[in-house]
């Protein structure tokens, strides 16, 4: 198994053993519909309720040999400001 996809497990694995909230929702390889209907793939999605509404928090789970460009982040960035709520 690739690094990236075990980091990816272990942060479903932790995410799962330290959530306090019963709501709390963790979902592996997330499938979200973005602005223009196309389905965007987050690696691990994390939902809870909080202050009367929902928040999410995404990770994406990559193996690189060297630090991460920015241009990964931003596109990171992109990929979850073009998806709906």
């Amino acid at each position: 198994m690739k690094a990236g996809k075990t980091l990816e497990h272990l942060v479903v694995a932790i995410q799962e053993y330290i959530k306090d909230n019963s709501d709390a929702q963790i979902i592996s390889n997330a499938k979200l519909k973005d602005n223009a209907g196309l389905d965007r793939e987050i690696d691990v999605l994390v939902r809870t309720k909080a202050q009367g509404g929902i928040i999410g928090v995404a990770f994406e789970c990559k193996d690189y040999q060297d630090k991460v460009d920015v241009k990964e982040v931003e596109a990171f960035n992109s990929k979850t400001l073009d998806i709906p709520g």
